[in-house]
């Protein structure tokens, strides 16, 4: 039996994917002002750690409801930018920091143009591992997750797309999939014969 919260969570994530469409993309190289979209009731918080997997220091952005119930403990969607991009595009460039208000907590890398891989020619540049690992980990340490795949997911934008694939499919004890999470007679984007 599906709960209430597994239902919201797939919503949650079906809608994000179709916010997509609006873009978190930024083809400009340049640094870009930072306005994220907040609705109230939200929290923005930008943190920096370090990643063993990198070697160095990497920012990630996460949205959480303000206010929480003792022993709250909240899904987790990761957010994965577009090329060209970073990791304040999702709240600048759309409405999903929304979801946050509903109860789950959004984490938004920093991917720069690394397609969410280890790098080859470049052994300083793991970021599957850094998503895998060190970010996972570092979110879960530091804000109330609620434990598990059934409870973590990820989607992204065109190079962040890629990523989230890429990453659900090489790591399915870690992310659940839409399919998983929201029966098709549940999603509102999905109309049954």
């Amino acid at each position: 039996m599906r709960t209430i919260s597994h239902r919201l969570f797939g919503r949650a994530l079906l809608s994000a994917l179709l916010l997509l469409s609006a873009g978190c993309n930024n083809p400009d190289a340049s640094p870009q002002p930072d306005h994220p979209r907040l609705p109230p009731n939200v929290t923005l918080r930008d943190i920096t750690f370090r990643s063993a997997a990198l070697g160095r220091d990497i920012e990630y952005r996460v949205v959480l409801p303000s206010s929480l119930m003792p022993g709250q403990k909240l899904q987790v969607l990761y957010l994965l930018h577009g090329g060209g991009g970073g990791f304040r595009d999702w709240t600048n460039d759309s409405d999903v920091a929304g979801f946050a208000a509903l109860g789950l907590l959004l984490v938004m890398p920093e991917g720069n143009s690394s397609y969410y891989t280890n790098a080859v020619d470049q052994p300083q540049d793991r970021y599957e591992d850094y998503i895998v690992h060190d970010l996972i980990s570092d979110v879960e340490g530091r804000f109330p997750t609620a434990s598990g795949r059934s409870n973590r997911a990820i989607v992204g934008i065109s190079m962040g797309g890629f990523g989230a694939v890429k990453l659900g499919l090489r790591h399915p004890d870690l992310f659940i999939s839409q399919a998983e999470s929201v029966p098709p007679s549940t999603s509102p984007a999905v109309r049954s014969p």
